[in-house]
């Protein structure tokens, strides 16, 4: 009696192959939204490169820095890079579908 309920207790703890395929997609989409962000992140530089957004102050690039990270999160998703992005891996690395 003991031997079966290890053994049941054991069958039911191996995740299913679709929580695995979920997992990975959720992780691929998380990383191409992150990658966006970093990509943004870059062109917002780029395009900030002149402009003093706090002035000229000892901390002002720092202070920049912060301002354009955090904006560049906030179009996290948004410009369409990271879903192309997904789409392609999800085409040729995760199977399709």
């Amino acid at each position: 009696m003991k031997i079966n309920n290890t053994l049941t207790n054991n069958l039911t703890n191996i995740p299913s192959i679709d929580k695995n395929k979920n997992l990975a997609a959720d992780k691929a989409k998380e990383a191409c939204d992150m990658f966006e962000s970093l990509y943004m992140k870059q062109m917002l530089q780029i395009a900030y490169k002149d402009i003093d957004i706090m002035g000229e102050n000892v901390g002002s690039d720092i202070y920049k820095d912060m301002y354009l990270d955090e904006l560049s999160k906030q179009t996290n998703g948004s410009m369409g890079l990271s879903k192309m992005l997904f789409d392609y891996l999800k085409e040729t690395k995760m199977g399709g579908k």
